[in-house]
């Protein structure tokens, strides 16, 4: 069902048409300048706009051009208005005569319009527009209006009343009626949600902050108490309200200035609150960026905010859990502990991304060190670099390095299977696509293998494999030189080719990976496999080998109950072709079987150019963003739903500072790891530090 929400003021029509199924944003749009010029700007969700300066000398011709822009011409989103299922309107005040969401009658937009004496600037407004809506919108159609008061209307009297002559109340109906109660009322519902409690017996205080703010007490689910009082400019200060001001001061101020009623409250709505404390922004985020410069009424418009600036923008503030959590710094905002199991995610398929010398790798060893001491999970590192083996060496009998070069003695066989290694009855499908990853990477050009070379690969690949999985002992399982024998037996022209491509890594100065493995992976805790020997024409390939590898790790880990976390430095190498579909695949897996993967990279932009890259974010509930290149940030901002706000956390910030993706929570944080420690100078890959500690 689709359902067109409309919040109407006295000179605008703003709405948004909702597909429910997913709750996505079909179409949102403006119409301006009611009843002076006109304007309506119209967005789709495929990014489609549409932009006209226009008449609307009223609401209904305001309307009129909402149903034209939806649909007719190249912004449509639906052939005719039959296909909304209702319409939702927001109302500011609905004073004592609303408590609930109310279907529209002619009636009720009467009875709104009666309430205008208590909200002139909206709720005439919105008795215009319902009743422009009902001559457009078919009436079969239900419309539904939303009150901003009326999840208030539980609070008693001792929290609405006034101190004044109780005719005030009884004649004029002046009383608290509180505002954002939506906001508010969802607030709870969702808290309540998301940590398994019922409405009865909740207890929380709900912020809702941005231009205009408000607090509210609810005890059971039920509103007792707000900050806002008679009108929306009650309560803390906000971008340019004035918030609570004894009576006396407004009056004086008024005598000295010379100000009417009217110009006063203006002054007091449009002109105070933090725009008035500054001198010059309304919005906190520039307010701090010029504290930050010096500016002392900025700072003093900072220091107003201290209280609930803790609650902007996230949507939860703080996260500590308990059990095998771990630490990952403090909240920037609270100078709380963040401590989080990334195995009660969803998801715990994890980024770490940042600049070079944000604390990417610094981040990621902490991480490593804490999963070391508080779990009893094993760990595998690829390193491409070679920056983790001191770390390793660390953990004693516990941890190996691992050299994998040209000259080494240590092999990795590529071929290597376990009968455990896929869900499926055969084993050979995902192993198939490996080998088909291996090929790319090594023959397959910028258009990748050819539909007759994957078919010869993966024919050949089935073979190799026959008689391992008709007696599978350590000495029949094949070698690449295996497969490679294979395709020289293989009657078409192709098969030749791709022989010939891997002639140099079977018998030629790169046969590194020709070999059975050696390396006993189950001995260890903590394993390092340092790739940066390779060199660049084995580096990518020996990044998916690994991955391969801690593949069959997992699988065997899986019976014993075990988790695995595998750490892959330079990540973005793994995301393209083939070798992306394939590492998108066993990303998608090892959630399964237990595994914990963390792809690590500071080349965010040859990350983002993936095509496999939306896959890679929708399997990954953990993201730990530090300090991110301009044009990175904007690319990230929209594939993962960012402010401008959360966006400054990673602009320029210091090392150790960025943003926290934990599942549906987003939390900025700072990582001062002290520096005067042993375990810093092994976490630390900075030049001069590095330097500094060898000396």
């Amino acid at each position: 069902m689709k359902i067109l929400v409309v919040n109407a003021g006295s000179s605008s029509l703003k709405y948004q048409l909702i597909d429910m199924k997913d709750e996505s944003v079909i179409a949102k749009g403006n119409c301006e300048r009611i009843g002076i010029d006109g304007k309506i700007t119209h967005k789709t969700f495929d990014g489609r706009e549409y932009v006209e300066e226009c008449s609307f000398p009223t609401h209904t011709e305001a309307f009129e051009k909402l149903v034209e822009v939806m649909t007719k011409g190249d912004a449509a989103v639906i052939k005719d208005m039959s296909e909304i299922g209702a319409v939702g309107h927001r109302i500011v005040q609905g004073a004592e005569v609303f408590t609930k969401t109310t279907i529209v009658t002619d009636e009720v937009i009467d009875q709104i319009d009666g309430l205008a004496d208590l909200a002139p600037v909206h709720n005439h407004a919105h008795a215009l527009a319902l009743r422009a809506c009902k001559k457009v919108i078919p009436e079969t159609t239900p419309q539904v209006v939303v009150f901003d008061t009326a999840f208030h209307q539980t609070m008693p009297p001792k929290a609405y009343m006034f101190g004044m002559p109780y005719e005030c109340y009884e004649q004029f109906h002046v009383r608290k009626y509180g505002f954002h109660g939506t906001s508010h009322r969802f607030v709870s519902m969702k808290y309540g949600e998301v940590t398994g409690k019922s409405l009865e017996g909740l207890n929380i205080v709900s912020c809702h902050l941005g231009n205009g703010s408000s607090i509210t007490a609810i005890k059971d689910g039920k509103s007792v108490d707000t900050s806002m009082g008679f009108t929306p400019l009650d309560g803390i200060i906000m971008g340019t309200r004035s918030g609570s001001v004894d009576p006396s001061a407004v009056e004086f101020v008024q005598n000295k200035l010379g100000f009417t009623p009217a110009q006063m409250s203006d002054y007091l709505n449009k002109k105070s609150g933090f725009l008035g404390l500054s001198g010059q922004f309304s919005d906190n985020r520039d307010i701090t960026s010029a504290a930050q410069q010096g500016d002392k009424r900025s700072q003093l418009g900072g220091l107003t905010t201290s209280s609930t600036a803790i609650f902007v923008p996230f949507t939860t503030c703080e996260l500590f859990q308990e059990g095998e959590a771990l630490y990952y710094g403090l909240n920037a905002l609270s100078n709380n502990l963040i401590m989080a199991n990334r195995k009660t995610l969803k998801n715990p398929n994890g980024l770490f991304l940042g600049t070079p010398g944000s604390g990417k790798s610094f981040s990621a060893k902490r991480e490593i060190v804490n999963v070391f001491l508080l779990t009893e999970d094993d760990i595998i590192i690829a390193d491409p670099e070679n920056e983790y083996g001191p770390l390793v060496q660390q953990f004693g009998s516990q941890g190996q390095v691992i050299d994998i070069s040209p000259t080494s003695t240590n092999y990795i066989n590529p071929m290597d299977i376990n009968l455990d290694y896929s869900d499926d009855e055969n084993p050979i499908t995902l192993k198939s696509d490996f080998i088909l990853s291996l090929c790319d990477l090594i023959i397959g050009g910028k258009e990748g293998l050819s539909p007759i070379e994957r078919t010869i690969i993966d024919r050949c690949t089935r073979l190799v494999y026959r008689e391992y999985l008709q007696d599978p002992c350590p000495e029949n399982m094949p070698i690449l030189g295996d497969l490679y024998e294979l395709l020289l037996k293989q009657s078409e022209p192709e098969a030749q080719n791709i022989a010939t491509a891997l002639e140099i890594y079977v018998n030629g100065s790169l046969n590194v990976f020709n070999h059975r493995s050696n390396i006993q992976m189950d001995k260890h805790r903590v394993l390092c496999f340092q790739l940066k020997s390779l060199g660049k024409a084995l580096k990518e390939i020996g990044l998916l080998i690994m991955q391969d590898a801690v593949w069959n790790r997992v699988t065997a880990n899986r019976s014993k109950h075990k988790t695995t976390w595998f750490y892959i430095d330079e990540f973005h190498l793994l995301l393209k072709g083939q070798t992306g579909s394939f590492s998108v695949e066993i990303w998608k897996r090892f959630r399964k079987w237990g595994g914990i993967p963390s792809g690590l990279t500071q080349n965010v932009k040859d990350l983002l150019a993936s095509r496999e890259i939306e896959n890679i974010f929708e399997n990954s509930d953990f993201i730990y963003m530090l300090n991110q290149a301009q044009g990175d940030r904007q690319i990230l901002a929209k594939q993962l739903g960012i402010s401008p706000h959360q966006l400054s956390y990673v602009t320029h910030s210091g090392p150790g500072e960025g943003l926290l993706f934990f599942g549906n929570v987003i939390i900025p944080f700072v990582d001062h790891f002290p520096k005067d420690t042993l375990l810093y100078s092994v976490l630390t890959t900075r030049p001069d530090e590095v330097a500094g500690t060898k000396a």
